[in-house]
């Protein structure tokens, strides 16, 4: 019993995570705004020489994903939340954003953020 009511209670913590997207009201500044960080973050990585993404790889890339806001957290039940976008390689460049939620849960041995 105890485990059905804590993962209820990260089932209800994970849900609230995906209501921005829900909210019809400021969804494009919510969509510029994602793109903005899902961007940025692109750069920042494309930037460090070291850990930048291959310049090949990419040329090959059928599609790219960027999820900027990912927060982990664990503690015997654990959870993952975020949003990202993801585009897809169109003739003659890249395609529209698709912007997704991430959310996730985990139960066994484990501690972390």
């Amino acid at each position: 019993m105890k485990i059905l009511s804590i993962f209820a209670v990260l089932v209800v913590l994970l849900s609230s995570l995906s209501t921005p997207f829900a909210q019809k009201k400021s969804r494009t500044s919510d969509a510029a705004r994602h793109a903005g960080d899902a961007s940025k973050a692109f750069t920042e990585i494309m930037n460090v020489r070291d850990k930048a993404i291959p310049q090949e790889l990419l040329d090959n890339a059928e599609a790219i994903a960027v999820f900027p806001d990912v927060v982990k957290a664990a503690f015997i039940v654990g959870g993952r939340g975020g949003q990202g976008v993801i585009s897809k390689r169109v003739k003659g460049g890249w395609g529209p954003p698709a912007f997704f939620n991430l959310s996730g849960g985990s139960f066994g041995p484990q501690i972390g953020a």
